[in-house]
């Protein structure tokens, strides 16, 4: 994590973050089901809404966000959104914001201004009642993520007001990996099934304990990585409700392990209705008639809904992921040789894309089946 997030954060190391809290409500729910999601989407959009907040609403999106004030969120996610795209020139990564407003809706200049100036989100008008919102904003979607996330949202669009956060990430292996020449057996949570693997011999991160292994794979210059999780057996619920600090987690690796890694092929998509999530973990004042959000407008406002659709590829050259976020709201020296590790994940594991300079997740998921 850079030094100003650290600064701006209030939480240290040790307190279970927003990413891990939300992780484990969805797998608790989604316990036979394949996912992944970005935090840093999320976090994003819900920094652009908590920005036209006051009062016990702001409190609460700030208090889920790790931050004291609006102005110490609105300034990491500005430093994020510069310093992301610079970590590592080989790898392609983008995030843009966007607010689509019905013409009822009037917006303070004072939000619109700070909406520009932190997130270079600008303000459109949108007619929801045309029939074609729907597909206006999915075409600005799907352009932001270069084709990978489309048709998000649907008519008719229930809400007067749209937050619209669309990131984009693409990085190729440091070493590129071959495919194995026929599907091997995947034994997940509801059966066995069979899967094409990836697989790759060559020194890597490596860490494991009694509860998991892990295995970091890095893209480019090794600013970002794929993180691997694979919880030995019986302990899968374990290691999810309580996932490691992706960056503590890279300082404990051996960086010169030898692994024998066979990794799934997998594309996968995944849509999520967050509401639920995000009221549990403490989110409610906004959705509420008494939700407070006049730095934004004068009128009243509420959150009616969170919704994120993601899309992420991962084979032999790299990753391709991308995703977006929708608030919907109505008016070294060598070591000795040691023996090769054995990393096969062929049961339930979790994975994360990940960028250390920052220490910021910009997508997790599981793949159970």
């Amino acid at each position: 994590m850079s030094c100003n997030r650290h600064i701006a954060k209030n939480q240290n190391m040790e307190q279970e973050s927003f990413t891990n809290k939300l992780f484990y409500s969805i797998s608790e729910n989604k316990a036979k089901e394949n996912f992944v999601f970005s935090p840093l989407s999320l976090e994003t959009d819900l920094a652009l809404c908590a920005t036209g907040t006051a009062g016990r609403t702001a409190q609460e999106f700030y208090s889920l966000l790790g931050f004291n004030s609006s102005g110490k969120a609105d300034s990491s996610y500005s430093s994020l959104s510069r310093i992301l795209p610079s970590a590592d020139t080989s790898v392609v990564f983008s995030i843009a914001n966007s607010i689509w407003a019905d013409s009822e809706v009037q917006l303070l200049p004072d939000y619109v201004g700070r909406a520009q100036e932190y997130y270079d989100a600008a303000a459109r008008s949108l007619d929801f009642a045309s029939g074609r919102a729907a597909e206006e904003v999915n075409s600005w979607i799907e352009d932001k993520t270069r084709g990978l996330v489309r048709n998000v949202l649907s008519e008719p669009v229930e809400a007067d007001l749209l937050l619209v956060n669309a990131l984009y990430f693409k990085g190729e292996w440091q070493w590129r990996m071959t495919e194995f020449p026929k599907p091997q057996a995947f034994y997940g949570i509801s059966g066995v099934g069979e899967e094409v693997y990836l697989t790759l011999k060559k020194p890597l991160p490596y860490f494991e304990n009694a509860d998991f292994k892990a295995v970091s794979l890095p893209y480019g210059n090794g600013n970002y990585s794929f993180i691997v999780l694979l919880p030995n057996e019986g302990c899968y619920e374990k290691v999810s409700k309580a996932l490691p600090n992706p960056g503590t987690l890279l300082g404990t690796m051996d960086d010169e392990m030898d692994v024998k890694l066979a990794l799934p092929k997998m594309e996968m998509e995944c849509s999520l209705a967050l509401k639920p999530y995000l009221q549990q973990l403490g989110l409610s004042d906004a959705f509420g008639k008494e939700a407070d959000f006049s730095r934004m407008s004068l009128q009243s406002l509420r959150l009616t809904e969170v919704l994120q659709k993601s899309r992420i590829i991962v084979n032999e050259l790299g990753t391709e992921a991308a995703s977006s976020t929708i608030a919907m709201v109505g008016l070294t020296a060598l070591p000795r040789p040691a023996p090769v590790r054995e990393f096969r994940a062929d049961r339930p594991y979790i994975y994360m894309i990940y960028e250390k300079s920052s220490n910021t997740v910009l997508f997790i998921g599981q793949k159970v089946k």
